[in-house]
This record gives structure tokens, sequence and C-alpha cells, in this order.
């Protein structure tokens, strides 16, 4: 799911593992997921929705405390 956020493209998306739905995130083309960022990589969520949502909580506080 892409979308804008304040001039910065926003990209979330879930994966389905063993241990449940893994949040991914990249802002403006650069790769921001969990595994890449190493402070949430071993968040699972059991649901694909709240991955989703987790990830676009996360590129809103990026965003809003890293590159604003």
């Amino acid at each position: 799911m892409g979308y804008k956020h304040d001039g910065h493209a926003v990209e979330v998306s879930a994966t389905k593992t063993h241990r449940g739905w893994k949040p991914g995130l990249r802002i403006d083309g650069e790769d921001r997921s969990f595994a890449a960022t190493g402070r949430f990589q071993f968040k699972f969520f059991p649901e694909e929705e709240e991955a989703l949502i987790y990830a676009d909580a996360c590129a809103e506080w990026i965003i809003n405390n890293r590159l604003n």
C-alpha cells in the first residue's frame, strides 16, 4: 500500500511468516523495514491488518521525528 505523507513516499507491507505477520516499510524508496532498522525486527502480529497499522504508525513517527 503506497501513499504520500508530508511529501514523502511511503509504502507499507506485511509478510506472512511462521511466527505471524511481519510489517515492512519503505520511505522515499529506502528500506525502513523493521529488520533493516533493527529497532522493531522481532515484532510480529497475528493479523495482517495489525501489521499494516503498526507499519503505518512507524512511518508517521519516522517522518515526524527523523526526516522533518
